[in-house]
């Protein structure tokens, strides 16, 4: 099996599927060019962000329906999309992928497993499903983030955001939130977008894993799962 994947962003995205999708299947090998696929491989590319994707999309269903193996053969079986939902639903994300997915067939028979994986509302609240990083908290600001919404107790994909928090959006004060766990938790390291750190560990992926297991909490990080067993 052969997958086509297109993530949203260039960063983290890109970053974290290639040693998650391993986690998740062993037998599968992540490749950034499309010559390189032969068997059991997931082919990731970019789509830039919302607009840019939908068009990054609708190029990847033509690869996906044209390109062959040596013996003819159709290349990919299966489609994978993964973006952030940001201010919308699961549900809305999921219709505005399959539905571009359905125009760019143009009428033509879907001959492919098709999985959208709408980030409820964005990586960043997955990754603050790791519980561990709320224990021994010692940072004022972790304590402040803790105090406003305890991620180790309450679903990391329904993060309330302080009322008086300004300094950006829903997605950002994740990001901010996450950070500064991170930096609590493994005082040498850090989060960024283009370095996320120890959430490239498969020690952390687990921690994600039986969360979801455990709790049903960051519903959408099934999703992953389903698309790359």
């Amino acid at each position: 099996m052969n997958i086509y994947l297109v993530v949203e962003g260039e960063k983290t995205e890109t970053l974290v599927y290639d040693k998650w999708i391993g986690y998740t299947n062993n037998s599968l090998r992540v490749v950034r060019s499309i010559s390189d696929v032969s068997v059991n491989n997931v082919y990731m590319i970019v789509g830039n962000g919302w607009p840019c994707y939908l068009d990054r999309i609708k190029a990847a269903v033509e690869d996906v329906c044209n390109k062959t193996d040596a013996h003819g053969l159709q290349l990919f079986s299966r489609l994978v999309v993964a973006v952030d939902t940001e201010t919308v639903t699961m549900e809305k994300k999921t219709v505005e992928i399959t539905q571009t997915v359905v125009e760019a067939l143009n009428g033509s028979h879907m001959a492919f497993d098709l999985h959208v994986i709408a980030q409820n509302f964005c990586i960043e609240a997955w990754f603050l499903g790791n519980k561990n990083l709320v224990m021994h908290t010692q940072l004022k600001l972790s304590k402040e983030c803790i105090k406003n919404y305890n991620v180790s107790k309450l679903d990391p994909e329904l993060l309330c955001v302080p009322s008086d928090y300004s300094a950006g959006s829903k997605a950002h004060y994740a990001e901010r939130y996450l950070a500064h766990l991170i930096k609590d938790k493994y005082p040498k390291s850090s989060y960024r977008k283009n370095n996320p750190g120890p959430i490239l560990h498969q020690k952390y992926y687990k921690s994600i894993v039986s969360r979801l297991n455990d709790t049903g909490h960051i519903k959408s990080f099934a999703s992953f799962i389903k698309a790359f067993s």
